[in-house]
């Protein structure tokens, strides 16, 4: 944590106020025990992502902590599931943008662990705002 000076007075030195992490960032406490757990964690679900059964169960025994230890670590970020899914879409976008991958929607989205297309579309655009197909064609011509 940083000091900033006081307004009123400038020789005592306040703390900066701490700055909060965006939405998909979880809180932790600098260093230490958490951090490594949530590196354990994240890394499970970023190896993951395709699996339909991707579960906080699961990315509690990968990352060796209990249950609650893993919803306190991702607390900040909306929780574990919150974190899986936004990671899954996440990834959908970065696929759907290259013109390398030819897979069909439907595929991309089995492959991410959706159980089906058609909820794998209302998710993305709720997420982003755009279709699937609209983002894949706004990408460009395919190579």
């Amino acid at each position: 944590m940083g000091f900033m000076m006081s307004e009123s007075d400038p020789h005592r030195a306040q703390p900066f106020p701490r700055p909060r992490p965006g939405p998909d960032a979880p809180i932790l406490e600098a260093g230490g025990r958490h951090t490594i757990q949530l590196a354990r964690a994240t890394s499970y679900i970023e190896q993951n992502l395709a699996s339909p059964v991707l579960t906080p169960q699961a990315v509690a025994k990968a990352a060796h902590v209990s249950r609650s230890t893993l919803y306190r670590l991702f607390g900040g970020s909306g929780g574990v599931s919150r974190y899986i899914w936004r990671a899954r879409l996440s990834r959908a976008w970065s696929v759907l943008s290259s013109p390398e991958d030819m897979r069909t929607i439907g595929a991309i989205a089995f492959d991410l662990g959706f159980l089906s297309e058609a909820h794998f579309c209302h998710a993305f655009r709720n997420a982003f705002g755009i279709s699937p197909g609209s983002l894949r064609q706004a990408r460009g011509p395919d190579r």
